[in-house]
């Protein structure tokens, strides 16, 4: 009985947000994949490795968070 009040009570407080959330996520996705590529633009002049292994890892993170976002709200 407890547990299905808490249960309510989280689906209440958290059910709108969710939505809201995957848009967050996508908007975070598009800023990491735009990090990314400023970053490679920048290690292309300096010939720094550690840029370009940086830019390579936000668009890869910033491609997947779009990616399972977009699916997600496919789903629901």
């Amino acid at each position: 009985m407890m547990e299905q009040n808490v249960d309510r009570f989280l689906d209440n407080v958290f059910g709108n947000l969710g939505s809201q959330l995957l848009l967050v996520n996508i908007f975070i996705g598009a800023l990491l994949l735009i990090t990314g590529i400023f970053f490679l633009i920048k290690a292309s002049g300096d010939k720094q490795k550690s840029k370009r292994t940086i830019g390579l890892i936000c668009i890869v993170i910033g491609a997947l968070t779009i990616l399972s976002r977009v699916v997600q709200m496919l789903i629901l």
